[in-house]
């Protein structure tokens, strides 16, 4: 199966719940525009995770662009070649000082 997680949305399962999903985003009549941007990931034989940050333009319009979001992508090696069996979308962190101990750094091990 195949999973799906958009921010602040129920996870799709299924090729049928996924589509829906992805049909819900492009509905609203606007052009969207996805950038990937790489950040890390791993490959084994056959599992690869990506984790990269989508970068939006909606209308063209580069000037208004929200704040990436994080994803993290899930392939699997079949006969036929990679698939895509995981994607999820979080928010990116807030700014720094917006919310008191949280952003990027605020997550520290404990204390041995």
């Amino acid at each position: 199966d195949i999973v799906c997680i958009q921010p602040l949305r129920d996870p799709a399962v299924g090729p049928g719940a996924v589509r829906e999903s992805w049909r819900e985003v492009f509905a609203t009549g606007n052009r969207v525009e996805i950038e990937i941007l790489h950040q890390h990931w791993i490959e084994h034989s056959d599992m690869a995770v990506h984790v990269v940050k989508e970068r939006l333009t909606i209308d063209g319009n580069v000037a208004q662009r929200p704040p990436p979001l994080v994803a993290t992508n899930v392939y699997r090696r079949e006969p036929a070649g990679w698939v895509l069996v995981l994607h999820h979308v979080s928010p990116p962190p807030p700014p720094p000082g917006m919310i008191p101990g949280m952003g990027p750094g605020a997550i520290r091990p404990p204390r041995p």
